[in-house]
């Protein structure tokens, strides 16, 4: 299947820079990370906050194994690693818990800009299915999403890929719609998005060993907390 926005040569990131990071630097995305996990699991956990702090955790990895500061740099950077590629690829094979949790945020797609949706007044009450909700979306003025490359494989009949890039691209149009400061709610902040979006990126950042989660010094920080 050609995708018009996918890179026709991936090329490969440096992430032992990640593996030879500074203790200090390296226990903090870890740390980032099992913060995330441990917020999703709990009772009155929120999936805005184990989604942020994922998100963290990922951004220090990222910046790390790319060198880079700015985000779309460094997404473009990431998503055409050919190691988390194979890697994600990988997963998706050979791990049928991930490749549900895949298709069912790639179900959501696409994922659109919120602030888009609300400054073009094409905010919906009620409720609606999704597929109603994306038909609304694309009947209007033209609202930025990802992945972007969704109309031209509808148009032909195809879905969107379900790779590493695409996923990626989604995630991080999620991340953008939490972090932007939106002040009025939109169906591109659901808590079903953000749920189904961490669960897939956090089970492919710990299965697929892009991040070990150091449950230690997660407990150590909060212990530490507390004395102080």
């Amino acid at each position: 299947m050609t995708c018009p926005h996918q890179t026709p040569s991936a090329t490969t990131l440096p992430l032992n820079k990640y593996r030879n990071l500074h203790i200090e630097g390296k226990r903090l995305i870890e740390q980032w990370l099992q913060r995330a996990i441990d917020e999703e699991q709990s009772h009155d956990g929120s999936p805005f906050e184990a989604f942020i702090f994922l998100w963290f955790s990922f951004n220090g990895f990222a910046a790390c194994v790319t060198g880079q500061d700015r985000d779309a740099e460094i997404i473009r950077r990431t998503a055409n690693c050919s190691d988390l590629r194979t890697r994600f690829s990988r997963l998706l094979a050979e791990d049928e818990d991930f490749g549900r949790k895949a298709a069912q945020f790639a179900e959501l797609w696409p994922i659109f800009k919120a602030q888009d949706v609300r400054t073009r007044g094409l905010a919906y009450s009620g409720v609606h299915s999704r597929p109603e909700l994306i038909e609304h979306y694309f009947s209007g003025p033209h609202v930025h999403h990802q992945p972007e490359c969704f109309e031209h494989h509808r148009e032909r009949g195809q879905q969107v890929p379900l790779d590493w890039p695409h996923t990626l691209n989604a995630v991080y149009r999620v991340r953008c719609n939490l972090f932007h400061g939106e002040k009025s709610p939109t169906s591109e902040m659901d808590v079903r998005i953000v749920a189904a979006a961490f669960s897939v990126f956090s089970t492919f950042l710990v299965r697929a060993a892009v991040i070990e989660p150091n449950r230690r010094s997660h407990t150590d920080a909060r212990k530490s907390a507390a004395r102080r």
